[in-house]
């Protein structure tokens, strides 16, 4: 099996979903561990080199305050890039 990695340009996606990818951050309040997976929660209209911000939400604090506890994080994507796997053993006509 080999590999191909090339530069992407995502500036036409309206909805970036990117398996495998969570951060994890703690609470500024309580400390708990807060997540956002990109394979559920996506980035719209990415752009590198463009700052963002992706939200987190801490049940935590929602149940001590009863109300609800949303944090941002700025971020900002510093490269898009796309691996193919293929194996040339499986080349066929057309």
């Amino acid at each position: 099996m080999e590999t191909a990695t090339g530069s992407i340009d995502i500036g036409q996606i309206k909805r970036c979903y990117i398996e495998g990818m969570t951060i994890k951050v703690p609470c500024p309040k309580c400390g708990n561990i807060l997540e956002h997976d990109f394979s559920d929660l996506y980035v719209s209209y990415p752009e590198v080199g463009k700052k963002d911000d992706v939200s987190f939400y801490c049940d935590l604090c929602a149940k001590v305050d009863d109300r609800p506890m949303y944090y941002n994080l700025p971020i900002k994507i510093i490269s898009a890039k796309m691996v193919i796997e293929y194996n040339p053993a499986k080349l066929q006509p057309e």
